[in-house]
């Protein structure tokens, strides 16, 4: 538990000793800018402790956290082992592990302002919430990177998510990241192993259902370096279509109807083209859900060129694009998966 924040006459409240829990493997090019932004932490460092869940690196990155350890030997900063690699072992390895009463999490492609964790810790005491966390605002480099990063943080991009866009703290879903009450986790579980990808919803699926809260407060926030690729985006939000149904399996309740737009969208687009060949109604289809799209995209992307800039008119539709087919091709394959699975456990218990 954490210690009380009202204290009695002649005590001093104790300040909650935090760790900081960070899941990577190969982040040879951030993991120094995100270690060095923990030790710029306005906390007492006296009440931190970092535990860096390393999933096997080979890129450099544990040489890189070795030698920051030896020239920072007034924190506590420890490397972990992570075979399994994925990011839900690292976590919950290093939640197995940590000694505080607040657990941090800060991800690889991540940088934390100097409050981050002041700010953390006293949204948890004043709300007497489980899990709170902020804004992601996101931060890519080059012309395609920053364009990434724009359509990230527009409803048109990924649908307008509360830790994206909330001016006003607030009761969320879920929240980016997250700082967490050390007994949350001894009370509904740690991680799900199986879910490589939101693992983070299904958690804060978990906590609600339980009876917890989580609170959402703009005065958290992290830059997230986004992918600065077309081809890295695509790979990044199709695996998260991908896992979609899994998720599905383990907590509904955690996903809202944001989430299922791009397989809708792909759904229907799909089913026109294969009707084309043979009605006419598949070609009139097709041409209002191809058009509805394109005026949309367009739409979206003047407006944000207007209030972020003229350069982003042309990349925009692009982005937009990769965004939405990725994530709905990657949903679509995904359920596709799981119907394969269920008609396989039933034929195989009919035929035993």
């Amino acid at each position: 538990m954490m210690p009380e924040t009202q204290p009695s006459a002649n005590d001093t409240p104790r300040k909650p000793f935090v760790s900081v829990i960070m899941p990577i493997r190969n982040e040879a090019v951030f993991i120094e800018a995100g270690l060095s932004a923990i030790l710029t932490q306005d906390y007492s460092l006296e009440h931190v402790e970092v535990l860096v869940a390393d999933g096997m690196s080979n890129d450099g990155t544990r040489e890189i956290i070795q030698h920051f350890i030896a020239h920072n030997p007034h924190v506590s900063i420890r490397i972990l082992d992570n075979p399994k690699r994925t990011i839900p072992t690292g976590l919950n390895i290093a939640i197995s592990s940590a000694k505080g009463d607040v657990i941090v999490r800060v991800d690889g492609h991540t940088l934390i302002p100097h409050n981050y964790i002041s700010e953390g810790v006293a949204t948890l005491i004043r709300t007497g919430a489980d899990n709170v966390g902020g804004l992601a605002v996101s931060s890519g480099k080059g012309r395609i990177g920053e364009t990434i990063a724009i359509a990230e943080r527009l409803r048109f991009g990924l649908g307008g998510a509360l830790f994206r866009r909330a001016e006003d703290e607030t009761e969320a879903d879920t929240v980016y990241m997250g700082i967490f009450r050390r007994d949350v986790f001894d009370r509904i579980g740690l991680y799900d192993e199986d879910l490589t990808r939101n693992q983070d919803i299904e958690l804060n699926g978990r906590i609600r259902r339980a009876g917890g809260r989580i609170v959402l407060s703009p005065r958290i926030r992290a830059t997230y370096f986004c992918r600065n690729s077309l081809r890295s985006l695509w790979k990044q939000n199709y695996a998260n279509g991908l896992w979609l149904f899994s998720t599905i399996e383990k907590t509904p309740q955690a996903l809202s109807f944001r989430h299922y737009i791009p397989l809708m969208f792909v759904s229907s687009l799909l089913i026109s083209i294969i009707m084309v060949p043979a009605i006419r109604a598949g070609r009139i289809m097709l041409a209002a859900i191809t058009s509805s799209y394109v005026l949309a995209s367009v739409i979206a992307s003047l407006a944000a060129s207007a209030q972020y800039g003229r350069r982003l008119a042309f990349f925009l539709p692009l982005v937009f694009a990769t965004l939405h087919f990725s994530y709905g091709i990657g949903s679509l394959i995904g359920l596709c998966q799981k119907m394969n699975q269920a008609i396989r456990r039933r034929y195989i218990s009919k035929h035993l």
